[in-house]
């Protein structure tokens, strides 16, 4: 029993004869320390009085210290009250299973309290004849129930609990550091002796004292400072010292039971009976559910990876065969907010759940799976992948129904680049579906940014070698699912995607590039059906794009390929672009006009609606290069005339193309001529600067010189 002081204002565990070894403990050791290790420190200052500094400090820290034992010790932990009868009974209603309930009182052994809106078990304690609080245990020594139970503590002489803990904590932390503080000041002593006597040894027989106090409080320092650091672990965790005892002790039982029971053992064990009942046919679906959800909390509780697992996806696999949807997106909620849940229990939670959301009868309870997954998914890196899918499977859902933008800003909440889990594969179609979900939208500029997401490098990858086995400490990368495109086939929705965001800007080079890469594809050029529109597309581009350095060097590149003879007008078309001859445009648009048209039909449709425009644009520029290579100078009405256009037009095209800098010409326009000059470089400026400069520097010399020989030519003439 308790004792009690100052009317229960001081209160005593029935073991608080121990306080008085815990004080002679601390006590002896520092009365030592003071009359004899600090008395010898005096000697060693002098003149700064530090030693009665030390002294000071140390016998402060004590009375510190054994102030925090007395609090501990003296404190109420946080006793319950008993009662005096029991409460009024709970009798378990509807149910003739009586093993449930204690055999005296017939009250309920547990029974659920909401504590914050979160329902709590809470147990039934026939000593004390209450139903603890959450996180109360009993203590068999002090036979009282203790708030936020810790342990019985010997040493002081009562439990530690709610009220008293943050002193507990602090006497055993301060502890701590006394034995530091009392083994260092041991340890200087026996230097500074060692340093009189030259040896260890000689240090240590000269000062015992000293040697007996670093080993008692080294000892001492491993008991205190040992507990401090576990206590700040479970302060960390929320835990108190009897709930992670009460883990140990599940865990070693589980283990027995994995251990050494067999497959038929198995059936008998107490940890599986709830699977074979629920198995065996409980009509009652929420029984079934209760009892699983006891054994899952079991296994939470004993860190089993595998029973919880299997403990979760039993759950939901019930409700699944019940087809009670409701019940199902409540206990994946449930069991995903469980304190404590494991991830892997959640991980397979979701991926098991993710399996149901085909067979959902509708597409209201599929949409809710879905979002009852995806919040249950959010923020946990874990299940990143899982989330992605999920998105993706609802960004479809949104589309179908029309919400692109919705699908849209769906799809791009989702960060798939950082996902280190991820199959390559599978990040790249799905940063491909936020493009194209942006081009249908409209969106181009988030559809560039995020088509930057890829590098056109990745498809060039050789998947032929052998994949590296992963070392360890590296992400394990999962397999892509089977509904995901090959690597050449992703390759190819990349650059149809970029040849519709090039062709809002009329882009033709770029256009013409991205064919060029589709064209490459071996799976296109192995078949003729496939690469002969592809070709043409690539003609056709070629011919609408400006002139510049990268356009020349794809039209020669083409004109090399051997499969151009299979399309000749297209062949003839380009070496026409190649010979440095002027093109008349009619006879030119008449012979073509069919093929132009006929692209609406073939692959990647028409060629835009300023195509013809500015082919025509392209033949007249063409021409005008054609002219500034044979003529230096010539006359605007004779350009007019090998352009087929009007003077205003043809000095339009051609102030055009000086702008552009595709050429350098100068127009004279009183005298209606234009010059064409050679196109310098800045190299070939600088050049021609230089040698200006050293010609004009030549004159001034020459200058110079004259001016100088006339002058001696004038002196020499007064001197005659």
């Amino acid at each position: 029993m308790q004792i009690f002081f100052f009317k229960g204002r001081l209160v005593f565990g029935p073991d608080s004869g121990s306080l008085v070894i815990t004080l002679l403990l601390i006590v002896v050791p520092i009365v030592i320390f003071c009359t004899v290790v600090a008395r010898n420190l005096l000697h060693e200052f002098p003149t700064y009085n530090a030693v009665y500094v030390i002294l000071v400090v140390t016998i402060l820290y004590t009375i510190y210290v054994l102030v925090l034992l007395f609090l501990t010790s003296a404190r109420d932990p946080g006793f319950v009250p008993r009662n005096s009868n029991p409460p009024e009974e709970e009798i378990c209603a509807g149910s003739s299973d009586t093993a449930d309930v204690t055999p005296t009182s017939r009250l309920t052994r547990t029974k659920v309290v909401f504590e914050n809106g979160v329902p709590v078990e809470v147990k039934y304690c026939k000593t004390c004849m209450i139903y603890r609080p959450p996180r109360c245990s009993h203590c068999s020594v002090c036979d009282n129930c203790v708030e936020r139970f810790d342990h019985h503590c010997p040493w002081v002489g009562q439990c530690i609990g709610l009220r008293n803990y943050r002193y507990f904590f602090l006497f055993v932390s301060s502890s701590a550091l006394l034995c530091i503080f009392i083994f260092a000041l041991s340890a200087l002593n026996v230097k500074f002796v060692m340093d009189d006597r030259g040896t260890l040894r000689k240090a240590m027989k000269e000062s015992p004292v000293s040697v007996i106090l670093m080993v008692y409080s080294f000892f001492f320092l491993l008991l205190v400072g040992g507990l401090t650091c576990f206590h700040l672990y479970l302060i960390s965790r929320n835990q108190v010292l009897f709930f992670s005892e009460t883990i140990l002790f599940l865990c070693l039982m589980i283990f027995v039971q994995v251990k050494y029971f067999s497959s038929e053992d198995e059936k008998h064990s107490p940890l599986y009976i709830p699977f074979m009942v629920s198995k065996e046919g409980k009509a009652n679906l929420e029984g079934a559910i209760e009892q699983l959800q006891n054994v899952e909390k079991q296994m939470r509780l004993a860190g089993d990876v595998a029973g919880t697992k299997k403990a979760v996806t039993e759950i939901l696999h019930l409700c699944f065969e019940a087809k009670d949807w409701k019940s199902l997106n409540d206990q994946i909620f449930l069991l995903s907010k469980k304190r404590g849940q494991l991830k892997q229990a959640v991980t397979a939670m979701v991926q098991q759940a993710m399996q149901y959301i085909d067979e959902t009868p509708d597409l209201d309870t599929r949409i809710e799976l879905i979002k009852t997954l995806n919040s249950v998914s959010a923020g946990k890196i874990y299940v990143e992948i899982e989330r992605a899918r999920l998105i993706r499977k609802l960004g479809k859902i949104k589309e179908e129904q029309g919400l692109i933008a919705e699908a849209a800003d769906l799809m791009q909440e989702v960060a798939v680049e950082t996902f280190g889990a991820m199959a390559k594969t599978e990040k790249i179609a799905f940063i491909l579906e936020q493009v194209r979900l942006c081009l249908e939208r409209q969106d181009y500029v988030r559809a560039q940014i995020l088509s930057r997401k890829i590098s056109p490098r990745v498809f060039d990858a050789d998947t032929s070698k052998e994949k590296k086995k992963p070392k360890e400490g590296d992400n394990v990368v999962e397999e892509a699912p089977a509904d995901i495109p090959s690597l050449l086939e992703l390759k190819r929705i990349y650059y149809e995607l970029m040849i519709r965001y090039y062709s809002h800007d009329n882009d033709y080079l770029e256009i013409c590039r991205c064919y060029k890469a589709i064209y490459e594809i071996p799976t296109v050029k192995e078949n003729p059906a496939q690469w002969i529109p592809v070709l043409r597309k690539i003609c056709w581009y070629l011919v609408l794009s400006p002139h510049d350095s990268m356009q020349s060097s794809l039209l020669n590149s083409t004109l090399e390929d051997k499969n151009l003879s299979e399309i000749p007008k297209f062949k003839l078309l380009l070496k026409q672009l190649v010979t440095m001859e002027v093109i008349q445009w009619t006879s030119l648009w008449n012979a073509f006009l069919d093929e132009f048209e006929s692209e609406k039909n073939l692959l990647g449709g028409s060629l835009g609606d300023k195509a013809a425009e500015d082919l025509r644009q392209r033949i007249i520029e063409h021409n005008i290069l054609v002219v500034s290579k044979y003529y230096s100078r010539i006359t605007v009405k004779r350009v007019a005339e090998l352009l087929c256009l009007s003077i205003q037009e043809a000095e339009k095209h051609l102030s055009d193309m000086v702008v552009s800098k595709a050429l350098v010409a100068k127009i004279d326009r009183p005298m209606g001529i234009v010059c064409f000059q050679v196109a310098k470089d800045s190299n070939d400026i600088l050049n021609s600067w230089a040698m200006n400069l050293e010609k004009l520097l030549d004159l001034v010399e020459k200058s110079c010189h004259q001016i100088h020989k006339e002058t001696m030519v004038h002196k020499a003439a007064l001197k005659v």
